[in-house]
């Protein structure tokens, strides 16, 4: 199994990644691009969420914070990198194809390290709606509309690792056949984002998207 070995340099980085999401800023209405609303998939993640008060850390409510912080930051460098790597493809199409290789090398080595060391209960895992404004999925036990929770959501299969503030937009009882647990539909809608999080959701929905045309593809040949 592999093991994080996270140094004090590691550390550093992930709680200034933290503190910047810990306590989220006011925002005008508005403000994140109704785009965003657009792109929307049905999907699975592990959920885990967690009642947070006003001094709550979300660094202390879930305890892989810094690991999903990390991994994070790896899967960022995708982004970030995306339009420095096209230009580089059309001056060099060999370089290009090259370097796109190395990228899903450690996209594979990023899944690797979280899957040995990140464990996932199976009871955890939902169908999800997801966007990058929200998300909703059954659950267990009901919640108070406007309640603020902490979500942790790891995407599945790419383990994208995300910790959030979220606020309840509505919780409504789901029809039940007898002797079977009572279960609710839970609508999430992810509090202040930073434009990080909102950036790894997207790639995450238009990787989704790509696979499922693909695999349309293949079924119609």
């Amino acid at each position: 199994m592999i093991d994080f070995n996270f140094t004090s340099q590691f550390r550093a980085l992930t709680e200034i990644t933290l503190s910047r999401t810990s306590r989220p800023k006011h925002r005008q209405e508005n403000s994140i691009p109704e785009r965003r609303q657009y792109f929307r998939i049905q999907d699975q993640a592990s959920i885990t969420i967690s009642s947070i008060g006003e001094k709550d850390s979300l660094s202390d409510l879930f305890p892989y914070a810094y690991q999903l912080t990390l991994l994070s930051e790896l899967s960022l460098l995708d982004v970030e990198g995306r339009h420095q790597l096209g230009q580089i493809n059309e001056r060099d199409r060999s370089l290009g194809v090259y370097l796109k290789t190395l990228n899903r090398k450690l996209e594979t080595i990023t899944q690797l390290l979280a899957q040995s060391s990140i464990p996932i209960n199976p009871d955890s895992v939902r169908e999800i709606d997801l966007s990058e404004g929200g998300v909703s999925f059954r659950w267990h036990e009901p919640f108070n509309q406007a309640q603020r929770v902490g979500i942790q959501m790891i995407l599945l299969p790419d383990y994208v690792g995300l910790i959030l503030h979220a606020c309840v937009k509505s919780c409504d009882k789901l029809p039940t056949e007898k002797d079977q647990p009572q279960e609710y539909e839970v609508r999430l809608a992810f509090d202040a984002p930073t434009e990080s999080q909102r950036h790894l959701i997207a790639k995450h929905v238009m990787r989704k998207q790509s696979r499922e045309r693909q695999k349309r593809r293949q079924e119609n040949t």
